[in-house]
């Protein structure tokens, strides 16, 4: 494992094993801001005339169809593919825009971080810079723009830190060179979630990884809670938090003392640093 002392830096002339079955469009601000407007009176007159009470594939086919016999190409859920080796994780963009910019149609009370999160992914994977989320179900229609301000580039330059990190099990360095080997790949500014699933794969699945594990506090017996283990003893977390890790680690501390573990190793993806930290029990 390389320490904090090294940057990686993409490869172009490696393939980056993101499919994106379209030629993206760059789109400036005020080129945008123009495709929005009319994106927006579209979904006003199809909320107008739908009412509120669709599903949400009901308002993608009626706003594409809108789009569409407006002059205005686009395309609706499209699939992207991430892949490592042999682990593949699949994406649908909702309704994709003159392959310049991605909308994503809620049926929800309110639009949310989680909203804007996924969406964010969608566009650093797509390397995509605008994007807007399209809410449907209140009264007005609720909407909120997205936009990306990392290169593709910029996504997969990181260094990586390890002086907090033990190798307690043989498993250990398979997964720093793991997650070094996808922030090469992928970037690391994705959802955590695609990282853990490609350490569980690669791990043996979630039939090998995943256990519920007893938590008690003191002789009180709280019940079961699942786990992703590298052992029987040890477990593996992974985040994608930029800020306020000390309270992370501090939270994960908590949990461990209510368990049989002896310790979790922990990877942020700290946007440009992987940081490996092993916490064990005081």
């Amino acid at each position: 494992l390389n320490d904090s002392a090294t940057i990686f830096l993409p490869n172009q002339n490696r393939h980056m094993p993101i499919d994106v079955p379209f030629q993206i469009q760059r789109l400036s601000k005020d080129e945008f801001a123009r495709l929005d407007y009319l994106v927006m009176n579209h979904a006003f007159a199809c909320h107008k005339e739908l009412g509120r009470l669709c599903d949400e594939k009901i308002y993608q086919a009626d706003l594409a169809a809108r789009l569409i016999h407006a002059g205005i190409e686009n395309q609706r859920e499209v699939r992207i593919l991430v892949r490592h080796k042999n682990f593949e994780k699949e994406y649908l963009l909702d309704v994709l825009v003159i392959n310049g910019a991605i909308y994503e149609l809620k049926v929800a009370s309110a639009i949310v971080t989680e909203h804007e999160a996924q969406l964010m992914n969608y566009l650093f994977i797509a390397d995509i810079e605008h994007g807007k989320i399209i809410n449907f179900r209140p009264s007005s229609v609720g909407h909120r723009f997205v936009n990306n301000p990392v290169s593709f580039e910029e996504q997969r330059r990181f260094t990586t830190g390890s002086t907090s990190w033990k190798p307690l099990t043989d498993q250990c360095a398979a997964i720093t060179d793991l997650m070094s080997d996808l922030g090469k790949d992928w970037g690391t500014y994705l959802e955590g979630r695609i990282y853990r699933d490609a350490v569980t794969h690669f791990l043996g699945g979630e039939s090998s990884v995943m256990k519920r594990i007893t938590l008690k506090r003191g002789h009180i017996v709280l019940g079961q809670q699942p786990f992703h283990l590298i052992s029987d003893d040890v477990a593996f977390q992974v985040t994608t938090a930029s800020i306020r890790q000390n309270l992370i680690k501090a939270q994960f501390q908590r949990l461990l003392a209510l368990t049989p573990l002896k310790a979790i190793q922990w990877v942020n993806l700290a946007r440009h640093e992987i940081q490996f930290t092993t916490i064990s029990k005081s």
